[in-house]
């Protein structure tokens, strides 16, 4: 049978109504991985029913956590967009949910910003505004994690979909298997990519009690 894959949603809030909405780009990425998508409405009441029901989630994109959240100011000058806090007080419930109840997450963009908070680490804000496309250039040409990598490159989905699990794999090797590893690639994968890329480090989660 496979797996139902809750799906979390974006939301909008208008003087009358809120509208959950959800990018079908997500479904498609779980299909596509092996799994059934199910969206799941931002209803806190409905929480200890989807938790029996579900067998995994997807904290999806979406627009950037309040600063404050975090305990850090806008940079000045910035043009925020800013997920609701309704959505992000329900999905933090539903996350604790999850993690109680032992249930696999893979969180995309805003998702990985909120459960990382969740998770005590670290959530900072950019020292500088965001782009889409990017210079990258790599300083430390002995640094053995970027090996094979050329020294200055552009952004390349491709080869950073091979190359990740192969950083996953290096870090296990350094640290061990006892840590959790959170990884946060923003918004440079689509939904597709970003599936794609959760397979793949599925074999390099962190072992709890003698199982993943």
């Amino acid at each position: 049978m496979k797996p139902l894959i809750g799906i979390t949603m974006n939301l909008e809030e208008r003087p009358a109504r809120s509208l959950n909405i959800l990018d079908q780009d997500y479904g498609k990425a779980v299909l596509h991985a092996g799994g059934i998508p199910v969206p799941v409405l931002g209803i806190k009441q409905s929480i200890p029913e989807i938790m029996r029901q579900l067998d995994g989630f997807l904290f999806t994109g979406g627009d950037d956590i309040h600063p404050r959240r975090y305990h850090e100011r806008p940079l000045a000058g910035a043009k925020l967009t800013l997920t609701s806090d309704n959505r992000v007080k329900f999905e933090i419930e539903l996350f604790k949910a999850a993690v109680k109840a032992r249930k696999p997450v893979l969180a995309v963009c805003y998702g990985a910003q909120l459960v990382a908070q969740q998770l005590g680490g670290t959530v900072e804000r950019t020292g500088s505004g965001e782009y889409g496309r990017t210079e990258l250039r790599r300083t430390d040409r002995s640094a053995v994690l970027f090996e094979g990598l050329p020294v200055e490159q552009d952004w390349d989905s491709a080869k950073y979909l091979r190359h990740t699990p192969q950083l996953f794999e290096a870090v296990r090797e350094a640290i061990g298997w006892e840590h959790e590893l959170l990884h946060d690639v923003h918004h440079r994968l689509t939904p597709i990519e970003a599936a794609r890329l959760g397979r793949d480090l599925a074999d390099y989660a962190a072992v709890v009690d003698g199982g993943q």
